[in-house]
């Protein structure tokens, strides 16, 4: 099995256990759970909908590792637990979504005033950063659509640090495991247009929706051309034998990349108003 895949799905299991157990003892935060608009404008929503994906989040990860086992080292269980989870996101947000509608007409909101109500404001989005997103996507989905007809019938997907194949899977099978690859872009543009028609969506009260949303798509960005890089490898490997870029350099960018993230959210919540 890779340590790594069944590491997070094992992390998966254990945070879908704790909120579960516990949902209801978190306080809303930006760093565990789940963390939408609907689900920080209330505590009871926030530990209804957190309660719930606690039980999800166990039943993907037990399910997928039980493929993982059946089928080790293959595209199988990767791609039943990306696209259960990218579902299971979405069904939860418009469970949150109509749980605090309903708490809005039976009650009023936590720490409610005699104060006119301020409409959220449309988050502004760079066009270019979502130009740059949706041709990295396409881009990735052209160029496994062009090498296709060229692969051999047994494709290698996975990789040792020395750049030697650990698992083979049939070309059919390949499609399913270049899924993860486009997952990004496909989030980022999906939550862009969400967040523009609806900004409670991304509403917190420590970060403003516009800087919140500017991290996803810079994130988006960044990740979603390392993913086409690695696709390219993986396809050049697989028609002639050698890697464009030594398999350690690309994890070395996988580092750099999460080192990003952890800095770019830092700086957000150091100067977020």
């Amino acid at each position: 099995m890779p340590s790594e895949f069944v590491a997070a799905v094992v992390l998966t299991v254990v945070t879908g256990l704790l909120l579960a157990l516990f949902s209801h003892r978190i306080p809303r935060n930006l760093l565990l759970g789940y963390r939408i608009g609907y689900t920080l404008l209330s505590h009871s929503v926030w530990a209804r909908v957190n309660r719930e994906a606690g039980v999800i989040l166990v039943l993907i990860g037990v399910a997928t590792l039980i493929l993982e086992t059946l089928f080790p080292g293959s595209a199988v269980s990767k791609a039943f637990y990306l696209s259960s989870l990218t579902i299971a996101l979405i069904a939860l947000a418009f469970r949150a979504k109509r749980l605090a509608e309903y708490e809005s007409l039976t009650k009023p909101p936590e720490g409610a005033r005699d104060e006119p109500v301020v409409p959220l404001k449309v988050a502004r989005v760079s066009k270019a950063k979502l130009i740059v997103v949706a041709l990295t996507t396409a881009t990735t989905i052209l160029v496994v659509a062009l090498a296709y007809p060229s692969l051999p019938s047994k494709v290698a997907v996975n990789f040792n640090t020395e750049g030697s194949p650990t698992s083979l899977v049939s070309k059919e099978l390949m499609l399913l495991a270049i899924l993860p690859f486009i997952s990004p872009g496909v989030i980022a543009l999906g939550l862009t247009m969400l967040t523009v028609k609806y900004p409670i969506i991304l509403y917190n009260p420590w970060v403003p929706v516009d800087k919140l949303l500017d991290i996803v798509i810079d994130i988006s960005v960044l990740l979603q051309a390392l993913l086409l890089l690695l696709v390219i490898d993986i396809l050049l490997y697989n028609m002639e034998g050698s890697h464009i870029i030594p398999i350690k350099a690309l994890l070395m960018l996988q580092v750099l990349l999460s080192i990003f993230i952890v800095a770019r959210l830092a700086i957000v919540m150091a100067f977020r108003r």
